[in-house]
């Protein structure tokens, strides 16, 4: 859930918002587990990721650069994301400068809660397969 946090609540650091308990992880985009799912997403400009505002296509760290036959099943964020597909626990997404779609122009917001409704495996420039 959310946590007490309020839609617009700001840090200018990540480490800041991972200090106050919005999003699990220092540096991983994704913080969960694959019992449980995942807790937070940070978006904050991959180019491989899809803004619209009230939807977020957020994609497996190293997308851009995988030359993989199969969409990475075994890395921790992944195994939370397919589960929250599963589970349609709401995610707390936080979004960082830089990113796209309506993304603060400095430091981390938190932007709601969002469910992970599909997962769809994709291919990128290098012919490797992602999620």
């Amino acid at each position: 859930g959310d946590n007490g946090f309020s839609v617009e609540d700001f840090w200018i650091f990540r480490i800041a918002a991972h200090r106050d308990g919005v999003h699990g992880e220092g540096v991983a985009g994704i913080s969960g587990d694959a019992i449980n799912g995942a807790f937070s997403v940070v978006a904050s400009g991959c180019s491989m990721d899809k803004d619209q505002g009230n939807v977020l296509l957020y994609t497996e760290s190293g997308a851009e650069e995988t030359t993989s036959k199969a969409p990475e099943t075994e890395k921790k964020g992944t195994k939370a994301l397919l589960r929250s597909v599963e589970t349609k626990q709401p995610i707390r997404v936080i979004r960082g400068a830089g990113h796209r779609h309506g993304a603060p122009s400095c430091g981390y917001r938190y932007d709601g809660l969002y469910k992970a409704a599909e997962s769809t495996a994709k291919e990128n420039t290098k012919g490797g397969k992602y999620f």
